[in-house]
């Protein structure tokens, strides 16, 4: 975000970023079947009801953290700037609002940078390292 000045001198906060909202997949026919199913549906009753109002849950292989604002409202506090990552933030607010739940998500929803695993070669360790099971 940067500020800019106009003739009369007025600064305005102009950014070049879309909202998160415009950011999500419009979801096909089988996205919003799989994104209510029972199973999904199941979760969203189970996630409300183990977590407490401000606590979070990081859905690391989704890419976005989630916290329970109160009974009925459910708020996306961060997404991974990927579109698997946009996805799934689309497919939980689906499930969500099929239970009931509002899940908020501008302005609230910070993008995080996507950064790509690093190549990873065989993993190596230390002497005195135990990598497995000793046997005898």
């Amino acid at each position: 975000m940067k500020e800019e000045e106009d003739a009369e001198g007025h600064r305005e906060k102009q950014t070049n970023e879309a909202t998160v909202s415009a950011r999500l997949p419009e979801l096909n026919k089988e996205d919003k079947e799989f994104a209510t199913t029972r199973e999904k549906l199941e979760w969203v009753e189970e996630w409300m009801s183990w977590y407490v109002p401000g606590q979070l849950q990081t859905m690391e292989d989704g890419g976005i953290i989630l916290q329970k604002v109160d009974a009925s409202t459910v708020r996306c506090v961060s997404v991974v700037d990927h579109s698997f990552c946009y996805l799934t933030l689309a497919l939980v607010s689906t499930s969500f609002e099929r239970r009931g739940v509002s899940l908020e998500v501008d302005p609230y929803t910070i993008v995080t940078p996507y950064t790509p695993p690093e190549d990873r070669g065989p993993e190596r360790y230390d002497e005195g390292d135990n990598p497995g099971v000793e046997v005898v």
